[in-house]
């Protein structure tokens, strides 16, 4: 069940393939590509999602573009709200027509703006590792890794331990958003890789 949600976080933060002219930046089209997929998931567009994964997808546990589309409905039917905040940490272009995506997104279901003037502000936390392949000009996801971030993954180096975090009882991933949200989600710059 934990497989299947964390699944879904990453299905949720990355979307339609459609990205815009091709004078844009390929760091701006994974991007432009991560919002629009955010939209979607919060609109919960289960076609527009399924259509920006490659029907080579593969990933860890073996599952194919079919069983993940299955996962992404069973999730829709299961949760009435879905609201995002993603963080992309790294990109990187490997070779031509590859990208390689690090990223944090927190998954809640009620918004998540203004959270830090919340106290009791729930979300899940997970860290993705997307590897996206460019199939006829639109970026599609090949490949994905995921985990529940771990309280270091929330603390960038040089910045000071951040007070207040916790883990909810029972070994979840909820964690309180308040106290880090200025920490994770912090316009401090992403690395980029050309």
């Amino acid at each position: 069940m934990r497989a299947q949600a964390a699944l879904f976080g990453l299905l949720l933060v990355f979307g339609l393939a459609a990205c815009g002219g091709r004078t844009e930046s390929p760091e701006a089209r994974v991007r432009a590509w991560l919002k629009a997929g955010e939209a979607a998931a919060e609109a919960r567009r289960l076609m527009a999602l399924k259509e920006m994964i490659s029907a080579g997808y593969r990933d860890e546990a073996g599952r194919n573009r079919r069983a993940v589309v299955r996962v992404l409905m069973g999730y829709f039917h299961r949760h009435g709200s879905i609201y995002l905040l993603m963080r992309v940490e790294d990109i990187s272009f490997p070779e031509p027509g590859r990208a390689q995506v690090l990223l944090y997104a927190a998954m809640a279901a009620e918004p998540i703006a203004g959270a830090e003037s919340r106290t009791d502000m729930r979300a899940d936390l997970h860290r993705f590792e997307l590897d996206l392949v460019d199939e006829e000009g639109e970026w599609k996801l090949l490949s994905a890794a995921w985990r529940r971030a771990a309280p270091q993954d929330l603390i960038p180096l040089g910045r000071e331990k951040v007070s207040g975090l916790f883990l909810v009882p029972c070994g979840a991933s909820k964690i309180n958003l308040t106290p880090f949200l200025g920490h994770l989600f912090s316009p401090f710059p992403a690395k980029f890789h050309a």
